[in-house]
């Protein structure tokens, strides 16, 4: 499809955010999204940030070495999109595979719900509805194109060679943006305000797809049973019998449900989210925190064990965690 440029009356984009981060609790201080960030993966973590946008139109690039399960809501008043790096393999939304170079609602559903195993890279773009009802009017026409959009989980690339172009406007923008400042975003003003909203107007108003669930039916219920009792509970079940009555589904359901989606067992996911809480409250705390007391509100009895898991989890003791902040 020719590119036809919508005119946005917009500011230059801004340079909001460069940073490097090494927890999540510090991540979540800076983007402020309603985002629980879960790694999955252990080992010390690097998380880089690069955000880049003004009041409608706002881009975030990040980049991990860890796996995440990521579940949250995405901004309000915005369709929020995210678009893996090809190099980051398959990921998960939903509970459906996601193929690579693949464009992805984070609007679809309940909540954002996403699942990557190892390194990570990739943009997430919020355009607010006012501005691509704007963009979709130009490029369609169809006053309707927005409902649907809501409904639609992914979109695949196409013939057209669209989402390429996405891809290369964004890596372009981004660079601007982390060697130039504010400066040099000044000059893409038009790019970013006119060819980025385009193109992304031109996919979602293409066809899209509802990728089929990974699991089984029965498997993916029990899972998500599983996941809201872990989310919604103060204070998590201490086994997994105990997780599978609340969740009611068997033992091994579970076991092969969180497998498949997260590549560790039931066992080791609720750990992982127990030492993430258990990191959390001493960021929030300080170095005044009593890492035993917040240890043991967590279920942890023994503190040498906790603290190797801990480190193991994190690359850095609970006392180290406090040194550095």
């Amino acid at each position: 499809m020719a590119l036809t440029l919508v005119k946005l009356k917009q500011p230059a984009p801004v340079l909001l955010i460069d940073q490097e981060f090494q927890d999540i609790e510090s991540l979540n201080g800076v983007l402020g999204w309603e985002l629980d960030w879960r790694q999955i993966e252990p080992g010390p973590l690097i998380f880089h940030v690069t955000a880049f946008g003004h009041a409608d139109i706002n881009v975030i690039r990040v980049e991990f070495n860890r796996g995440f399960h990521q579940i949250g809501n995405s901004p309000a008043g915005f369709i929020t999109l995210g678009l893996p790096d090809i190099e980051s393999g398959i990921t998960k939304s939903n509970g459906a595979d996601v193929a690579p170079g693949t464009l992805i609602n984070f609007n679809y559903g309940n909540m954002l719900d996403i699942v990557n195993r190892g390194e990570f890279g990739g943009f997430v773009i919020s355009i607010s509805r006012h501005a691509l009802e704007t963009a979709l009017s130009v490029i369609d026409g169809d006053q309707t194109l927005m409902q649907e959009i809501d409904q639609q989980q992914f979109w695949s690339p196409s013939s057209g060679g669209e989402h390429e172009q996405l891809r290369q406007i964004l890596h372009a923008v981004k660079e601007v943006a982390t060697s130039e400042g504010n400066d040099g975003l000044a000059s893409w003003k038009q790019i970013f305000n006119q060819d980025l909203t385009s193109i992304i107007a031109i996919i979602l108003s293409g066809e899209s797809h509802q990728p089929g669930l990974s699991v089984p039916r029965f498997q993916a219920g029990a899972l998500q049973r599983a996941l809201h009792v872990l989310h919604e509970y103060d204070r998590m079940p201490n086994s997994v019998s105990a997780l599978s009555m609340l969740a009611g589904a068997s033992w091994s359901t579970l076991e092969r449900a969180f497998l498949n989606e997260f590549g560790i067992a039931p066992k080791a996911y609720m750990k992982v989210r127990r030492l993430a809480a258990v990191q959390a409250e001493l960021i929030k705390q300080g170095a005044d925190a009593s890492i035993s007391g917040i240890a043991g509100q967590w279920g942890f009895r023994h503190m040498s064990s906790f603290s190797a898991d801990y480190k193991k989890q994190f690359g850095e003791l609970p006392s180290e965690t406090l040194r550095r902040l």
